[in-house]
């Protein structure tokens, strides 16, 4: 089965996050990937399941949290705005916050959030929907969270909460999903944000090779702006999706883009999209300070259904090449290592060029 316009099998999805996530790689999950799914919801909620269950066991994540309170006696702090509100009101009382430590906290939330829409989801079978009610019982005490009101960059991980990555992710996919469909008027998770998808694309192919090709030194790198000075002011950071060092010293920066529409057309030609160009025109351009021609740059976009694909590569003056390729998600997941391996077999580790 698929679960948008590029032809993406849910198998292929399960396999995508088990590189991005290697928490899908253990025991929790190991039979997940070995089940037939007809759509991402049922995915997703199975993921849910499993993970939440073994969650519980280790005990749901608890910080201490804010608690603002009218009283007559001090307790906690003083709120200071809060007292001259009170005030105001005429009201003989104290403002203050206190902390407690509570299971109420911003990523139970979110996940009580993500299990009520799956719920809410006629597509998901009545089993995983009976398994994810029973799961609720033990959010009694947390609430839930504003779709929108999420501040998902704000969001940290620590030792006590690490184990909270994957589901908060996953949760993620679901809620942002949830959103745009509510905005269509829709009622079923049929497609995936390209926001979303873009980024676990991105960390499925860096995961792909640091796992099978830790000898390139596979990496997100950041690049450093070719100019004269420490300060680059107003200029933004730029950072590779991925960044691969060959045995013989050549680079190669691979940008990935999950786009549904890979090309534009302007007055009957059909391009590439120009911010792309330039993104990786200035990757390469600001890695090769030396003008030595050995770092190369790569735009790799999940196919699409677009009658014309990019397959092509455009040599620059310093003998920097730049390579459009794309990447098929709608074929068996050894063909997507195939076409990954692919890639290197192109590499310039031997002819100083792919």
């Amino acid at each position: 089965m698929t679960i948008d316009k590029k032809h993406i099998f849910i198998r292929n999805l399960y396999e995508m996050l088990a590189y991005a996530f290697q928490d899908l790689n253990s025991g929790i999950y190991s039979y997940v990937g070995f089940e037939d799914f007809d759509d991402a919801e049922n995915l997703f909620a199975e993921i849910l399941c499993r993970g939440v269950a073994f969650q519980l066991k280790r005990g749901l994540y608890r910080q201490y949290i804010g608690i603002p309170e009218e009283l007559q006696t001090l307790r906690g702090k003083i709120d200071i705005d809060g007292c001259i509100r009170l005030k105001m009101q005429h009201k003989q009382a104290l403002a203050c916050e206190h902390d407690e430590y509570s299971v109420d906290n911003i990523l139970n939330q979110i996940i009580k959030t993500a299990i009520h829409i799956l719920i809410s989801k006629q597509y998901v079978t009545d089993e995983r929907r009976r398994r994810l009610k029973q799961l609720l019982l033990f959010f009694a005490e947390v609430g839930t969270v504003d779709p929108v009101c999420i501040k998902w960059n704000a969001i940290t991980f620590n030792r006590n909460n690490i184990s909270y990555r994957l589901l908060v992710e996953i949760s993620r996919f679901i809620v942002e999903k949830h959103l745009m469909n509510t905005e269509k008027g829709k009622c079923r998770l049929l497609e995936f944000t390209e926001k979303n998808m873009n980024k676990l694309f991105e960390k499925f192919v860096l995961e792909y090779y640091r796992r099978h090709h830790p000898e390139l030194l596979p990496a997100s790198s950041k690049i450093s702006w070719n100019i004269e000075g420490e300060k680059c002011g107003l200029l933004p950071d730029m950072k590779s999706d991925i960044f691969l060092t060959f045995p013989n010293g050549r680079k190669l920066i691979i940008d990935t883009k999950y786009y549904s529409e890979i090309t534009v057309s302007n007055m009957n030609k059909t391009s590439l999209r120009s911010g792309h160009l330039y993104q990786i025109f200035a990757y390469v351009t600001n890695t090769d300070v030396n003008h030595t021609g050995n770092v190369d740059g790569m735009l790799l976009y999940a196919q699409t259904d677009e009658k014309i694909l990019p397959d092509d590569v455009q040599k620059m003056k310093d003998g920097n090449r730049l390579y459009f390729k794309t990447l098929n998600l709608a074929q068996p997941f050894d063909g997507i290592k195939g076409q990954l391996e692919n890639i290197l077999q192109q590499s310039p580790q031997s002819t100083g060029r792919f």
